[in-house]
């Protein structure tokens, strides 16, 4: 469902929601619907934290980094686990026409729909389907909560994505790790490369029995370092908007 509200839009970076008391990627995509406002996304994090003339800025704003930090993302991001297309997937929900990713602690049920995926995408293995805020909307109902992309045009595909090869002669796997990040959307993908300046270090979920997540991308202060490890339903995140020229 395409949003009608005209959302705020601008350069600057401004706190929504800081650390303390934080939120939950749920309550963050609900607040900045209802306020209108942008999250901010992945890569233009990246640019803040290694901009050092805007980040003196933003740390006079915020008074600290830490206020906001660790914070949530608008990019929001679905991969199935390791060595699966989308519909091959365990995580693949015939019903909902979408990959569920389970929350363990909190019984939520994130569900990515795959109307607003292009069908080439679903034929691809270890991949992984981004949209930026605010080209998806977010329905929630009890424990279930459905992203569902606005259209197949706004949808993008990292693949490969997170791949280790084993050294000592097993196949390749996917795990946490230096890689180079992704142009589109910043976020590190591909093989595992080591000691290249230009590497950034990937989280990934651990979760019980589940290789693949639903959910968006977090930050922390290190300019280095992108997640995709972080439970939706954790709180302690502050959430950055974008705000237009003062």
């Amino acid at each position: 469902m395409a949003v009608s509200v005209q959302k705020i839009r601008g350069p600057k970076l401004e706190a929504l929601v800081r650390r303390d008391p934080g939120i939950s990627a749920l309550g963050a995509l609900q607040m900045a619907e209802k306020d209108r406002r942008t999250i901010v996304s992945n890569k233009r994090i990246t640019q803040a934290l290694h901009n050092q003339c805007e980040l003196k800025l933003l740390e006079k704003e915020l008074k600290s980094l830490e206020s906001v930090f660790p914070c949530w993302t608008g990019t929001m991001t679905a991969c199935a686990e390791f060595g699966a297309t989308i519909k091959n997937s365990k995580m693949f929900s015939k019903g909902d026409n979408g990959l569920v990713y389970y929350d363990h602690e909190t019984r939520e049920r994130w569900v990515f729909l795959l109307d607003g995926v292009p069908e080439k995408h679903l034929s691809v293995s270890n991949a992984l389907l981004v949209v930026e805020h605010p080209d998806y909307s977010i329905e929630a109902s009890g424990r279930s909560i459905v992203v569902r992309p606005v259209s197949p045009e706004k949808t993008g595909i990292i693949a490969p994505f997170a791949i280790v090869e084993n050294a000592s002669g097993g196949g390749p796997y996917r795990s946490d790790g230096f890689y180079l990040p992704e142009p589109v959307y910043g976020i590190p993908a591909g093989y595992e490369i080591l000691g290249d300046p230009k590497s950034m270090y990937l989280f990934l979920t651990h979760e019980p029995n589940q290789n693949g997540r639903v959910g968006p991308v977090s930050r922390s202060t290190n300019e280095n370092h992108v997640s995709l490890s972080v439970r939706p339903s954790w709180i302690g995140h502050g959430v950055l908007v974008e705000a237009p020229e003062k």
